[in-house]
C-alpha cells in the first residue's frame, strides 16, 4: 500500500512538473499575433465562422482555407479553429491557449510512452521536460497554423501509448490504435508516418493480432493516400522543383535537421537553406552515409533494441517533407515529431546516468527554457518575426517580401519598399515583392509608380488577384471609372470573389450606376452572406436600391440586414436615409432615432438629406423644428443659415452664422460662411476678418484659404491675395480652380507673364475647365492676340454651350478679327440662351443689328 502510494506520488510530481516548465516556458506567448498562413486559414476562412459547416470539413478540403488554391484535408484542425472563433472569434489569447494545451498534453503523452517502453521513471520525465521546454517547440505553439503539427503529434503518441500496452484486449485495443491513427491523419498528413513506426515495432513479435493490426494500418494507409491523391498528385507529377534535387536537398536538411535539435540556436522562421547542388556536395554526401550506418546499426541491433524504435521514429516522422517537393525547403515546425524521439534518446542516456550528466542535464534544460522564452518575443508580431528572419538569412528573398508586407500594415511605406527591393535584388521575378512596392507607393500617394509595380505583379502572377484589386482601386481613385471597371472585371475573370464584386459595387455607386451597383452587391452577399463583410454590401445594396429609387425593396433588405445584425445601428441610419428619400419625415425621424441620435442630430439628418436633394423649404423645416423643440446648437443655426443663403436670403443667413458664432467660437465652419457671404456681397474687409478667425481654428482648410484669397482681392489687396492662394496650393497642389484664380489676379495686377502661365497650369490639371479656358480667350483677346482668344473662347463654348459670357467674348473676337458672320452667329446663340428683354439683351440685340448692317454693306 505504501509503495503504491509512492509511485502515485511520483506520477503527480511528474505531471506537475511538466505542466509547470510548460506554462513557465510559454507564459509570455499569448498575446503574440497571427502570423503568415494564419491569414488565410483562419482570419480570411469564412468556413471556419459557421460550426454549421462541421460535415463539410470532412468532405471538402476547400474549407482549410479562405484561398481556392490552399486545400487540405485536415478537418480535425479546420474544426478547432471553428470551435475557437465561435468562443472568441479573433481574439488570438484563445487560439495560443489550445495549442499550449496540446504541447503539454503531447509531453504528458511522451512521458507515458517512455514509462510504457521501460524507461526507468526519471528518465521518462527527463525526456518529456527536454521536448516541453526544447526551443524547436516554439514555432508549432507560437504559430497558430502550425497546430496541425501538434493535433497530429497528440494522436501519434496517443497512438503509439496504446501500441506500447499490451494489457488491453484485442478489439479494443486494435480499434483504440486506428482511432487515434485516423485522428493524426485528419490532422496533418505527417501522421502516416505512424503506419511504419507501427511496423517496426511489431515487427517480429509473431502474433497474429500483431500482423493483423498491421495489415489494417497499411490498409488505412493505402485509403487515405488514395483519398487525397488529388493534393498528393499536382506535388508529385507538378513539383515545385526535380525529384532528383528534391532527394539531394531533403538528405542536405538532416544534418540541418540534426544540428537544430543538439544545438537550437539561431533558430528562424526561414532558415537560410539553399536547395543541393549535386550528390557529390559535403551537406549532400555525409547525410546519406550517415542514413547508411544508421540502418546498418539498427538492423544489427534488432528491432527490439531499445534505440531501434527512436531512430526509426526520427526519421520516419521527416519522410513525408522530404518525399514531395514542398515550397519552403526547411522549416522548424517539421521536426516536432522527431523532436520527441530525440527527446526519448535523451531519456535513455539519462536512465542510470552518473550524478555529474544529470547536473548536466538540468543546466541544458534550463538553458533551453530560456532559450525558449526569448524566441517566444520573436513571435510577438509579423514585423518582429520577418526582421529576425531577415537578420539571421540574407540571403533568402521571402523573409525581406513578408517584412515589407508587415511594414505597410504598420503604415510605414518607405521602409517597406526598401525592404521589398531587397527581396528582388535576390530575385528579379518576384510579384509579391513587386505589389508590395506598388501597395506601398499607393499609399504614399504616388499613383504612377503603384500603377506600374501593380502592373508588373499581375503579369509575372496572372491570379494575383489582390494586384488587381488594389490597381482597380487605385484608378477609382484617381476618377478614372473605365479603367477600374475593366480591371475588376479582369479580376472576377481570375477568381469571383466577394471583396472585388463589392469593389466594383462601390465603384458604379459612385459613379451614379445603381443598378449595376446593385448587381455586384448582390453577387457579393451571395458569396459571402455572413462575417462583418458582408454588413458593408448589405449597405452598398441598400444604398444603390435607394439611390435607384427601389425604396421598399431597400427597406426590405435593411430589414433583412437588421435582423441579422441587430446591433449595427448603420442600418438604422440608412433605413432613416430611405424614408427621407420617399418623403416619410416621420418614419425616418423613428429610424433615426431608433440608432440612438437625438432630436437635435434627427433634424440635422433630415435637414441635411433635404439640403443635399435641394429641397430648401423641407431642409427649413427640419432645422426649425429643432430649434422650437429648444435647441441652442450652432450646427443648427450654422445649417439654417446655409439655406437661408442658398434662397437668397444672405441678411437672414448672417443673422444665424453670427448666432452659431456666439453659441460655439469654436467651429470654424460658421466664421467660413460668414465670409463667404460678405465675399457674395462685395465686402471684402468684413469677409477678410472672419475668414481669418476661420483659419485660426482650422489651418489647413483649402477653401477657407480660397475664400480669404477673395477677400483679399475684393480690398485690393492683392499681395495677400497671392499669398492665401499659394498657401491653399500648397495643401491642393492639383486645384485647376485656384490656379485660375491666380490668373484672374495677376491679370488684375497687369503682370501678364503671370496670368498666362496660370491659366495654362488650370487647364494642365483640367483641359476641360470651361473657366479657365473663357479667362485665357478673355485674356489674349485683352492682348489682342485674337486667333488664341477665338481658339481658347471656342474651346470653352464646346465645353459648355450654355456659358453666355464665354458666347459674347467669341462674338467680340469675331468682330474685331473681321470675321461677322461668326461674329453674328455667336450673339444669336447668346439671345437664345439669355433672352432680349432686359438691359443687356437688348444692348446685344442692337450690336447685332449694326454687324448685320455691316455685314449687308458689305456683300457679306
Amino acid at each position: 500500500m505504501i509503495a503504491s502510494n509512492g509511485v502515485a506520488a511520483r506520477k503527480s510530481v511528474a505531471v506537475i512538473a511538466i505542466v509547470v516548465v510548460g506554462l513557465i516556458v510559454y507564459l509570455n506567448s499569448f498575446d503574440n499575433g497571427f502570423h503568415f498562413d494564419d491569414e488565410h486559414s483562419i482570419l480570411e476562412n469564412p468556413h471556419i465562422r459557421d460550426l454549421g459547416n462541421i460535415p463539410r470539413f470532412f468532405i471538402d478540403v476547400g474549407t482549410f482555407s479562405g484561398l481556392d488554391e490552399a486545400k487540405m484535408y485536415r478537418p480535425l484542425l479546420v474544426l478547432s479553429f471553428a470551435v475557437n472563433y465561435a468562443l472568441g472569434g479573433y481574439e488570438v489569447f484563445g487560439y495560443h491557449v489550445v495549442n499550449l494545451l496540446l504541447h503539454i498534453c503531447n509531453a504528458l503523452l511522451l512521458w507515458l510512452l517512455a514509462c510504457r517502453l521501460g524507461v526507468t521513471p526519471v528518465a521518462a520525465l527527463s525526456a518529456a521536460l527536454c521536448f516541453v521546454a526544447h526551443p524547436l517547440g516554439t514555432e508549432p505553439v507560437n504559430y497558430i497554423s502550425s497546430r496541425s503539427s501538434l493535433m497530429a503529434a497528440f494522436f501519434f503518441f496517443s497512438a503509439t501509448a496504446f501500441l506500447a500496452s499490451t494489457e488491453m484486449r484485442r478489439v479494443s485495443w486494435m480499434a483504440s490504435i486506428c482511432i487515434c491513427y485516423l485522428g493524426g491523419l485528419a490532422s496533418k498528413a505527417v501522421a502516416v508516418s505512424f503506419a511504419l513506426v507501427a511496423c517496426v515495432y511489431l515487427w517480429g513479435r509473431g502474433r497474429f493480432r500483431y500482423w493483423l493490426l498491421a495489415a489494417t494500418l497499411a490498409t488505412v494507409t493505402v485509403y487515405y493516400i488514395w483519398g487525397t491523391r488529388g493534393i498528393v498528385t499536382k506535388a508529385v507529377f507538378h513539383p515545385v522543383r526535380p525529384l532528383v534535387v528534391q532527394a539531394q536537398t531533403q538528405l542536405k536538411a538532416l544534418a540541418f535537421y540534426l544540428w537544430k535539435i543538439i544545438m537550437p540556436v539561431a533558430q528562424s522562421v526561414e532558415p537560410q537553406f539553399l536547395a543541393a547542388e549535386g550528390w557529390s556536395d559535403f551537406p549532400v554526401l555525409f547525410p546519406l552515409l550517415m542514413l547508411v550506418s544508421l540502418l546498418i546499426v539498427a538492423f544489427r541491433m534488432g528491432w527490439q533494441h531499445r534505440l531501434t524504435l527512436p531512430s526509426v521514429w526520427f526519421i520516419a516522422a521527416l519522410m513525408p517533407s522530404s518525399l514531395i517537393p514542398l515550397n519552403v525547403l526547411v522549416n522548424e515546425h517539421r521536426l516536432y515529431l522527431s523532436l520527441a524521439a530525440f527527446a526519448l534518446v535523451v531519456g535513455l542516456f539519462y536512465s542510470g546516468s552518473r550524478l555529474a550528466v544529470r547536473r548536466i542535464f538540468l543546466l541544458c534544460l534550463m538553458t533551453m527554457m530560456v532559450l525558449s522564452v526569448l524566441r517566444n518575443r520573436v513571435w510577438k508580431d509579423e514585423e518582429t518575426l520577418w526582421k529576425d528572419a531577415v537578420d539571421k538569412g540574407p540571403a533568402m528573398s521571402r523573409p525581406y517580401v513578408n517584412l515589407g508586407k508587415a511594414l505597410i500594415e504598420k503604415g510605414r511605406f518607405e521602409e517597406a519598399i526598401v525592404q521589398s527591393r531587397l527581396a528582388l535584388e535576390i530575385n528579379a521575378r518576384l510579384p509579391r515583392a513587386y505589389y508590395n512596392v506598388g501597395w506601398a507607393h499607393h499609399n504614399l500617394q504616388n499613383d504612377e509608380f503603384a500603377i506600374a509595380h501593380y502592373q508588373r505583379a499581375i503579369e509575372l502572377d496572372p491570379r494575383m488577384i489582390e494586384a488587381y484589386n488594389n490597381l482597380g482601386n487605385l484608378y477609382q481613385e484617381q476618377g478614372r471609372p473605365e479603367k477600374a471597371f475593366h480591371v475588376y472585371r479582369q479580376a472576377l475573370e481570375v477568381k469571383p470573389i466577394r471583396q472585388v464584386y463589392h469593389n466594383l459595387g462601390n465603384a458604379f455607386l459612385l459613379h451614379g450606376q445603381a443598378d449595376s451597383a446593385r448587381t455586384n452587391f448582390e453577387r457579393a452577399i451571395e458569396l459571402e452572406p455572413d462575417g462583418d463583410s458582408a454588413i458593408e454590401s448589405y449597405k452598398g445594396l441598400a444604398k444603390a436600391l435607394r439611390n435607384g429609387e427601389r425604396h421598399q425593396t431597400a427597406l426590405e433588405v435593411l430589414f433583412e440586414a437588421q435582423s441579422r445584425w441587430s446591433r449595427e445601428r448603420s442600418f438604422r441610419l440608412l433605413e432613416g436615409s430611405v424614408y427621407a428619400a420617399m418623403g416619410d419625415d416621420p418614419a425616418a425621424a423613428r429610424a433615426l432615432a431608433g440608432a440612438g441620435l437625438d432630436t437635435v442630430q434627427v433634424r440635422l439628418s433630415l435637414g441635411d438629406r433635404a439640403r443635399k436633394r435641394r429641397d430648401w423649404e423641407r431642409a427649413l423645416g427640419h432645422y426649425q423644428f429643432a430649434l422650437d423643440a429648444g435647441a441652442r446648437d450652432a450646427r443648427v443655426f450654422n445649417a439654417r443659415g446655409e439655406v437661408r443663403f442658398a434662397m437668397g436670403d444672405p441678411e437672414g443667413a448672417l443673422d444665424d452664422f453670427r448666432t452659431a458664432g456666439r453659441t460655439d467660437p469654436k467651429l470654424s465652419v460658421v466664421f467660413a460662411n460668414i465670409g463667404r457671404v460678405q465675399v457674395s456681397r462685395g465686402r471684402g474687409v468684413e469677409a477678410a476678418s472672419a475668414l481669418e478667425r476661420a483659419l485660426e481654428l482650422e489651418p489647413n482648410s483649402t477653401k477657407t484659404l480660397a475664400l480669404l484669397a477673395k477677400a483679399y482681392a475684393i480690398s485690393g489687396k492683392f499681395p495677400e491675395a497671392i499669398d492665401a492662394y499659394s498657401r491653399a496650393l500648397a495643401l491642393d497642389p492639383e486645384s485647376a480652380e485656384i490656379y485660375k484664380n491666380l490668373g484672374v489676379i495677376y491679370e488684375q495686377m497687369s503682370r501678364w507673364r503671370q496670368a498666362e502661365e496660370m491659366y495654362q497650369k488650370s487647364l494642365a490639371i483640367d483641359e476641360g475647365f470651361v473657366s479657365a479656358l473663357h479667362h485665357l480667350g478673355t485674356f489674349y483677346l485683352r492682348l489682342g492676340k485674337l486667333v488664341k482668344a477665338i481658339e481658347f473662347l471656342e474651346e470653352a463654348v464646346r465645353a459648355d454651350a450654355n456659358h453666355e459670357e464665354a458666347q459674347i467674348n467669341l462674338a467680340a473676337a469675331y468682330t474685331e478679327a473681321g470675321d461677322l458672320d461668326e461674329a453674328i452667329e455667336a450673339y444669336e446663340r447668346f439671345l437664345i440662351l439669355h433672352g432680349g428683354d432686359d438691359e443687356l439683351g437688348r444692348r446685344i440685340t442692337d450690336q447685332l443689328d449694326k454687324l448685320k448692317a455691316s455685314s449687308r454693306a458689305t456683300g457679306g
